[in-house]
């Protein structure tokens, strides 16, 4: 899970192994896009718990939101 104040997901499946996402230019995909699953959550001391899957490619990644203090 990663402690971020951005959220940054791959929703290319070519992308999941990137290290760095935010080196990657946002582009609109042409054809229709993967069928995508978001749940959140409010944690203790306002930490939002965020987890994004793509459900065609099995991809799920998990953010923390929160004040950083």
């Amino acid at each position: 899970m990663m402690m971020s104040g951005a959220v940054l997901f791959p929703f290319d499946p070519k992308l999941v192994a990137s290290s760095d996402l935010s080196a990657v230019p946002v582009q609109r995909i042409a054809a229709k896009g993967p069928r995508i699953e978001k749940e959140y959550s409010l944690e203790k001391h306002g930490i939002v718990a965020i987890a994004i899957k793509n459900v065609d490619a099995g991809v799920v990644r998990n953010y923390r939101l929160g004040s950083g203090g």
